[in-house]
């Protein structure tokens, strides 16, 4: 049984609670143990970022990301990701802020204590690579990429959704410790009003508000399972 880390980086988004969440515990079926990974909750995080009102940004980390990937570089399509984000340990620099987000009035972690995101597919994005502009590609050729993208449903504040999450593949090293590792980053948008969560109940006078989108970069680095 294996299916280890996850590598998603969430890229433009929505709303703080861009979370990229990944809720209740989805799990993969039993993974081959060589491609199996288990994500590092220590060295995982994701980042969220927003407007607040029309200029100033408003970002933040959720910290203890947890689950399982399955990758074999030789077959990347096959990839697999199941990832579970605690959203207790969000952290945007102003305590008062982190717990009127975490009350019942935001994401209510006493009723949905984790969002989870649960990988349905893996493949590489469709048009150009972020290099396109260059001239040496010529016009009419075919379009290349070098970036892929993860679907998968995304669920937070009890609210499931698809989203797609567009990443370059999973780098493998090895560490000073001789164990293996791998590491990944990707990015997502979401929307708040798609999971249900407005900042209304909390300023009901609408004197502070954040734009709906919200953009999600998901860093995570997992170990080999043996």
């Amino acid at each position: 049984m294996s299916h280890d880390v996850q590598t998603l980086k969430i890229q433009n988004g929505n709303l703080l609670l861009c979370l990229i969440a990944v809720q209740s515990g989805f799990a993969l079926p039993a993974l081959a143990g060589s491609n199996s990974w288990t994500i590092d909750s220590k060295n995982s995080n994701v980042h969220f970022y927003t407007k607040n009102g029309a200029s100033m940004s408003v970002q933040g980390t959720f910290s203890g990301v947890s689950g399982e990937v399955q990758y074999d570089p030789a077959k990347p399509d096959k990839s697999r990701v199941s990832a579970t984000i605690p959203l207790s340990t969000i952290s945007t620099s102003i305590v008062k802020r982190d717990e009127d987000l975490k009350s019942a009035g935001y994401f209510d972690v006493a009723k949905y204590a984790n969002a989870a995101f649960v990988s349905t597919k893996f493949g590489k994005q469709a048009g150009s690579i972020s290099g396109a502009k260059n001239a040496s590609i010529q016009k009419g050729s075919k379009p290349l990429t070098n970036k892929y993208v993860l679907t998968g449903k995304f669920t937070l504040h009890g609210v499931t959704k698809v989203v797609d999450v567009v990443m370059d593949l999973p780098k493998l090293n090895t560490d000073k410790d001789g164990l293996s590792r791998l590491s990944a980053i990707g990015s997502t948008v979401v929307d708040q009003g798609d999971y249900d969560l407005t900042l209304k109940k909390l300023h009901p006078e609408g004197s502070v508000w954040i734009n709906k989108a919200i953009t999600i970069v998901i860093k995570i680095d997992a170990l080999k399972k043996r």
